[in-house]
């Protein structure tokens, strides 16, 4: 094996060895990544604000990247006869094409990420059923049952009107008390 290695040419180990240190550490961060231990690329990031989430351009991930798609199709064009200078550049082109998918994908990863906490806020203007009868005059104890993020909720529920709104009938939600109580009017 050493034989085999110091019989490459000086640029072919150089592509060959950042080719598999590269690809050496994106797939320790994949077998991490499964278990649950991921987190090697809690070092912050370098000059980009995403402090160590690992989706900024100088990530562990990202230079890994590079390094591996450099090194791995430089090592082919150089194997098949391009010149030094060519296989860098389409090396390089690559390497920076692999950067950028890879900071996409993880970026349009973390997007689907949802912390599942209702805002009470996205139901304003939203049509809801009365639950518990609602007095007049923004008196307590009444309640709405409303879609919110997908999810029926049960909320407390205050009105303006001078009547009182009875179970079934429907509301518009105009307003928020608080957190999570609405100012309902009839739709």
């Amino acid at each position: 094996m050493i034989a085999w290695w110091n019989a490459l040419p000086l640029e072919e180990q150089l592509y060959l060895g950042s080719a598999l240190l590269a690809s050496g550490v994106l797939v320790v961060q994949l077998l991490m990544n499964l278990i649950g231990a991921g987190h090697i690329d809690d070092i912050p990031d370098i000059g980009d604000g995403m402090h160590g989430s690992g989706l900024g351009v100088f990530s562990v991930r990202s230079i890994a990247a590079f390094f591996a798609g450099f090194g791995w199709v430089g090592l082919i064009f150089r194997q098949n006869g391009a010149s030094m200078p060519i296989a860098a550049s389409i090396g390089a082109l690559s390497g920076v094409l692999l950067m950028g998918g890879t900071i996409y994908l993880m970026r349009s990863m973390i997007g689907l990420q949802d912390s599942g906490t209702l805002n009470y806020a996205n139901a304003v203007g939203s049509i809801g059923t009365v639950y518990v009868t609602i007095p007049p005059g923004r008196a307590a104890g009444g309640q709405v049952e409303v879609t919110l993020q997908g999810r029926v909720v049960f909320a407390d529920a205050r009105t303006n009107a001078t009547t009182a709104l009875k179970p079934g009938d429907k509301v518009r939600i105009v307003d928020r008390l608080g957190e999570t109580t609405f100012v309902v009017e009839p739709a």
